[in-house]
């Protein structure tokens, strides 16, 4: 996957993740096997007042997950 994320919550790159772009959040989970190229900030700072979005190969758009459900990048 390309491109970049934002979460109010955490962000969590599964093992077979693969992933290049800059990620956002208030918390990020990485599993051993998972591949990341690019850029983080973490921490609540890193995402205050700011509203979740993706963006993957195109325009910013409003992220569909809940803060409370974080969903996987596979």
């Amino acid at each position: 996957m390309h491109g970049n994320l934002s979460a109010s919550d955490r962000i969590e790159l599964k093992q077979t993740a693969r992933y290049e772009g800059d990620l956002k959040a208030a918390k990020l989970v990485v599993d051993e096997g998972a591949v990341f190229s690019g850029h983080v900030s973490v921490g609540p700072d890193a995402v205050k007042n700011r509203p979740p979005q993706t963006q993957v190969g195109g325009a910013p758009r409003q992220a569909t997950s809940q803060p409370h459900q974080p969903q996987p990048v596979k």
